[in-house]
C-alpha cells in the first residue's frame, strides 16, 4: 500500500469517526472565548490553551483508533500489504499532528489580539503533538484494553504536562527541569506572544525534535512488534487441576460483581475511586494557602469565590469523573463484544443500561456526600440546599453514560462525545458572573446543582429543586429508550 494512499485512508477514517469535527468544534469554542475576553488576559491564557488542549488533542484519539484497529484485526490485514505496517504510524500520527497544527494557528491568532509570531507556535505544537501522539500509539499497541492504556499513559503524560505548568505558574527556573522536553514547548509557545532569544528557541526546538523522533521510532517498532505477536506459539499444556466452581451471583448483581472484581484488579479504577476524596482534601487544605498566595503575589482577592469553587469541584467535577468512568466501561463493553453477549442474556441491553445509569448515580451521590464533608460546604448553604444539590449532581452524573449510549458507535465516537460533554457540563459555571442569564443557563441540567451553592447568585430554592429535577428527569426519559435501541443495534452490528 503506497504511503499517500495510507494517508488518504487514515484521513477518511478520522473524518468518518468525527475526530476532526469534535476537535474543531471544541477548539473553535475556545478561540471564541479568547476573542471576547480582555487582550492581556487572552495573550496570557493562549499558551496554556495551546499546550493543554491543542498539543494534546490527538492523545486519546490516537489511542482509541489504535485499540479499535487491534479489536477489528486491522494489523493482521496490513501485514499482507507491502508497506502497510510501516506506513501505519506515519499516517496516524502525521494526520493528527497536522490537525493540531491547523487548530494551533486558529487559537494562537485568536488569543493574540494583535502581534503574533506564528512560526514558533507552529513548531512547538507540531513537535509536541508528534511526541504525544506517537507515545499514545505505542502505549495503546501494548495495552490489552482501554483501561490498560489509561493506567499506563499518565505515567508519561502527566510529567510531560506538569513540568511546563510548574515552570510557568510558579516561575521555577530550575536547570534540571530543562531535561523535560516540554519545557522547550512552553518557551516556543511563549515566543508567539513575547520576544524570546533566538538561541534559546533553536536549542528548544532541536531538543524537542530529538524526543519527538525517538517517540516516533518507538511507536513504529511497537506496532511492528504487535503485528508479529499476532502469531503466538501454542501454549504449553498446563497440569490439570480440579477447579473450584465459581460462586454464582444473583442475576441482578452479576454486573456489579464484575465491576467490583475489575476495580480491585485495575489500579486506575481504584485511583479514580479515591480521587474525589483527594480533590476534596485539596479544596479543604490547599485553597486557603492558594488564596493567600494570589492575594500577596497578584493582588487577587479570591475568598469570595468559595461557592463557585465548591460548585465546580465538588458538585460538578466529582460526579463527572464517575460519569466518565461509567462511560469508559460502557465503551469497553461495546467494542469488546460484551454487549452482544448481554443482549441474548436474561439481563439484556435494557437491564445493562439501567444498571449502568443507576450505579453511576449511586456512586456519584456517595462520592459527592463524602467530598462535601471533607471539603466543607460554603458558608450559608443550609442542609436543605445541600441535600438537593447532592441529588441533582448524582442525576447529572448518570446522564453522561446515558448520553454516550445514545450517540456513540465505538470508543472513538465515545471519546469525542465525552470531550464535548466536558465543555457542556461545566458551561453553566459562567452563570455565576452572568446570573441575569440564568434562564439560558438553566437549559443545561448541571446549572441547577451548581446554582444551589451560589446563594444570592441563584434563584429561590424551590424553583431550583423543581426546575432542576424536571430537566434531569426529562432528559433521562427522552434518552433512555434511544440509548437502549442504539446499544442493541450496535451490539448486533459489532
Amino acid at each position: 500500500m503506497r504511503a499517500a494512499r495510507m494517508f488518504r485512508t487514515e484521513a477518511r477514517v478520522q473524518f468518518r469517526e468525527r475526530v476532526w469535527f469534535v476537535s474543531g468544534a471544541v477548539s473553535l469554542a475556545m478561540a471564541a472565548v479568547l476573542l471576547v475576553i480582555d487582550g492581556g488576559a487572552s495573550r496570557a491564557a493562549a499558551p496554556y490553551v495551546l499546550l493543554l488542549e491543542v498539543c494534546t488533542v490527538g492523545i486519546i484519539f490516537a489511542a482509541s483508533l489504535t485499540l479499535l484497529d487491534q479489536t477489528t484485526g486491522v494489523f493482521a490485514a496490513l501485514s499482507t500489504t507491502p508497506r502497510g505496517v510501516r506506513a501505519y504510524v506515519p499516517a496516524r500520527v502525521g494526520t493528527l499532528t497536522t490537525l493540531s497544527v491547523a487548530l494551533a494557528v486558529i487559537i494562537g491568532a485568536a488569543g493574540a489580539h494583535g502581534w503574533f509570531a506564528v512560526l514558533p507556535v507552529v513548531v512547538a505544537v507540531g513537535l509536541t503533538a508528534l511526541l504525544f501522539d506517537a507515545l499514545s500509539v505505542a502505549i495503546a499497541a501494548r495495552s490489552p484494553s482501554l483501561f490498560g492504556f489509561l493506567s499506563a499513559a499518565p505515567w508519561l503524560m502527566v510529567p510531560l504536562l506538569g513540568a511546563p505548568l510548574t515552570w510557568a505558574i510558579f516561575g521555577l527556573d530550575v536547570p534540571l527541569l530543562r531535561l523535560v522536553p516540554t519545557i522547550g514547548s512552553w518557551e516556543l509557545l511563549q515566543a508567539g506572544y513575547t520576544p524570546v532569544p533566538t538561541g534559546w528557541l533553536l536549542a528548544d526546538a532541536a531538543y524537542l525534535a530529538v524526543w519527538a523522533a525517538g517517540a516516533f521510532f518507538v511507536a513504529v517498532r511497537t506496532i511492528a512488534a504487535a503485528d508479529n505477536a499476532g502469531r503466538l506459539p501454542a501454549p504449553a499444556a498446563a497440569p490439570r487441576r480440579r477447579a473450584r466452581p465459581p460462586r454464582r451471583a444473583p442475576r441482578r448483581l452479576v454486573l456489579a460483581s464484575i465491576d467490583a472484581a475489575s476495580a480491585f484488579r485495575n489500579p486506575l479504577t481504584l485511583t479514580i475511586a479515591v480521587s474525589p476524596l483527594v480533590l476534596a482534601a485539596a479544596v479543604r487544605f490547599g485553597l486557603p494557602p492558594l488564596q493567600a498566595w494570589l492575594w500577596h503575589a497578584h493582588g487577587v482577592q479570591a475568598a469570595g469565590f468559595q461557592p463557585l469553587i465548591f460548585s465546580g469541584v465538588i458538585l460538578l467535577h466529582v460526579p463527572y469523573i464517575l460519569g466518565a468512568v461509567a462511560t469508559l466501561l460502557l465503551l469497553d463493553d461495546l467494542d469488546e463484544g460484551g454487549l452482544r453477549a448481554l443482549s441474548v442474556s436474561p439481563l439484556g441491553v435494557r437491564g445493562y443500561l439501567s444498571y449502568r445509569t443507576a450505579s453511576t448515580a449511586l456512586a456519584a451521590l456517595l462520592a459527592v456526600i463524602a467530598a462535601t464533608f471533607i471539603a466543607g460546604p460554603p458558608a450559608g448553604m443550609g442542609w436543605q440546599r445541600l441535600g438537593l444539590a447532592w441529588l441533582l449532581a448524582a442525576g447529572c452524573a448518570a446522564l453522561v453514560p446515558l448520553t454516550t449510549a445514545t450517540l456513540a458507535n465505538n470508543r472513538v465516537h465515545g471519546f469525542g462525545i465525552l470531550k464535548v460533554l466536558g465543555i457542556v457540563y461545566y458551561l453553566p459555571l459562567a452563570a455565576w458572573a452572568l446570573h441575569q442569564w440564568a434562564p439560558v443557563a438553566g437549559a443545561l441540567p448541571t446549572y441547577w446543582p451548581a446554582a444551589l451553592a451560589w446563594g444570592g447568585h441563584s434563584p429561590d430554592t424551590l424553583i431550583l429543586a423543581l426546575a432542576g429535577s424536571g430537566i434531569v428527569a426529562l432528559i433521562a426519559i427522552a434518552e433512555t429508550p434511544l440509548g437502549r435501541r442504539h446499544l442493541l443495534r450496535r451490539s448486533y452490528a459489532g
